[in-house]
């Protein structure tokens, strides 16, 4: 069942342009600008978005340096999720810290700058979710490898404040995704300038 709501969500989505996508993201970026939860962040847990099938944050990872919050990134690690803290300054690239990955469009943090104590951090973290689909109670459809379901689950164990939002673009807020016992439900999801 998953696997077919998967390809109709891709299906989907191929079907908006790159300045579609953009737009989403430039919308995303004054709505966050004016988000409590954005601005009371010390910490923003982000990632690097796949070119055609994942909301564009592109710009929220820039605000979150331009403001002086602390950025962090994902990694595959084995088979769990870890972030690095992208050391980066607001007139650097970001994506000078990242390395292309054997997956298709996956860019990820260079090697030395992995692994971030979690339980170290100070200030309130936001989570930027990514998936495939969303829907309104919360839900989140991913690729498939349960790697944010194991990683919200694991910082939620260790009861540590990091608030999620699922980043829904265009085509990926649907209605009754299917969802099994593993599955973590997000805070909050984001979709056309406004927050479920």
């Amino acid at each position: 069942m998953k696997g077919e709501v998967r390809k109709a969500i891709k299906l989907a989505m191929s079907k908006y342009r790159a300045q579609d996508l953009a737009a989403d993201g430039q919308k995303a970026l004054a709505f966050f600008k004016q988000l409590p939860l954005w601005q009371d962040a010390c910490n923003i847990f982000s990632f690097a978005p796949l070119p055609r099938n994942e909301f564009q944050v592109d710009r929220l990872n820039r605000l979150a340096l331009t403001e002086g919050k602390n950025l962090f990134l994902p990694a595959i690690c084995q088979d769990s999720l870890c972030f690095a803290h992208i050391p980066c300054q607001p007139d650097e690239d970001y994506f000078d810290y990242l390395v292309a990955t054997d997956i298709d469009g996956l860019y990820q943090p260079v090697a030395k700058l992995l692994a971030v104590d979690y339980s170290k951090l100070s200030g309130p973290s936001l989570i930027l979710v990514p998936g495939l689909g969303f829907d309104r109670d919360k839900n989140r459809l991913g690729r498939g490898g349960g790697f944010y379901d194991r990683f919200l689950a694991d910082i939620r164990r260790k009861q540590l404040s990091i608030t999620s939002i699922g980043m829904a673009g265009p085509g990926q807020l649907i209605q009754g995704l299917p969802i099994d016992e593993h599955d973590e439900k997000l805070d909050y999801i984001y979709n056309n300038g406004c927050i479920l």
